[in-house]
């Protein structure tokens, strides 16, 4: 699974068809939101930005970043589907040790204290797995976020017994989750020696700590799939996780001015985030980036366009949240 440039042509050329896992063909150029009802506070000194550079063909890809924040919610569905079929093409590619990470909540800084995005998302995780308690989902928002994602992962697998393994002691025994989906703690499970199914989707939930990466990936061999889903932090100081055989199927991270993402089958696309929440393809490469490498030329790049204005933070300077 790669790329290759057209010759003659400013392309990426798939080496294997993704039409069975894509949108058939849909690709638009993605002018997201920072939030539903976000408004960028322009000072009478801020420059208006310039056109997105024409050099790089905003509308190739099959995937683009899904649009900010609304694709986190099921209504829209497009974070999860891009999740689902990334995850599927690796696997029909022959993957079995996938790396999926990306922000399991909408505003992920700021969900110790809350936001209404945040809220509403905890509401929409609720509904899924029919919990009353709503307060629940809400005080425990990163917990049960990852939760539902692994258990949206595992709909992509229905002829698969899917096992989520949790590292973390919050109780989810109220959820209503699908029928092919058992639920257990990570460590607890293989401190025990107790193996799942020989074709078992197998997904560790934020295993965060490099330890907790290698006993999951105990789980591997045969048909199983192991999945590293959404590692809060990484101790490798880097974009992705510690184990190198792991395989970035789907990669949504957010970084100094802007956002690195991945799907399978497409090369790595660093996305420059405008003062207005809108974002446009600023990099392509096919190996994956460092990350200091990747934060240094968005930044840059921002402050050559906007100079001090594109702060997310501060009212009259960019914000956005």
């Amino acid at each position: 699974m790669g790329f290759v440039l057209a010759s003659g042509a400013q392309r990426w050329v798939p080496r294997k068809s993704y039409s069975a896992v894509s949108r058939g063909g849909e690709v638009r150029q993605q002018t997201s939101r920072a939030n539903y009802r976000s408004r960028v506070f322009r000072s009478e000194g801020e420059p208006e930005a310039p056109e997105t550079d024409s050099s790089l063909d905003q509308d190739l890809y099959k995937l683009a970043i899904p649009t900010l924040y609304d694709g986190w919610f099921s209504q829209n569905g497009e974070l999860a589907k891009q999740m689902q079929e990334s995850a599927v093409a690796a696997v029909d590619a022959g993957s079995r040790t996938l790396e999926i990470s990306f922000p399991p909540v909408p505003n992920v800084d700021e969900v110790k204290f809350g936001t209404k995005l945040n809220s509403m998302f905890g509401e929409d995780i609720a509904r899924y797995f029919g919990i009353e308690d709503e307060k629940k989902v809400k005080r425990y928002m990163m917990e049960f976020a990852n939760f539902y994602w692994a258990s949206r992962l595992a709909e992509a697998f229905p002829d698969r017994k899917a096992w989520i393994l949790c590292c973390n002691s919050v109780k989810k025994t109220d959820a209503r989750i699908p029928p092919n989906v058992e639920v257990a703690c990570a460590l607890d499970r293989v401190e025990r020696g107790k193996v799942p199914d020989d074709d078992a989707l197998i997904i560790i939930n934020d295993p965060s700590a490099t330890e907790n990466s290698r006993r999951g990936a105990k789980y591997g061999g045969k048909e199983r799939v192991v999945v590293m889903l959404n590692s809060a932090f990484v101790e490798t100081y880097d974009l992705c996780g510690p184990l190198k055989e792991y395989e970035q199927s789907y990669f949504l991270k957010r970084i100094s001015k802007g956002w690195v993402y991945k799907a399978e089958g497409q090369p790595w696309l660093a996305y420059l985030e405008r003062p207005d929440g809108s974002v446009e393809i600023l990099q392509v490469s096919e190996q994956r980036p460092r990350l200091a490498d990747v934060s240094k030329t968005l930044r840059e790049e921002s402050f050559r366009r906007y100079s001090i204005y594109n702060d997310r933070w501060s009212p009259g300077f960019g914000a956005r949240l």
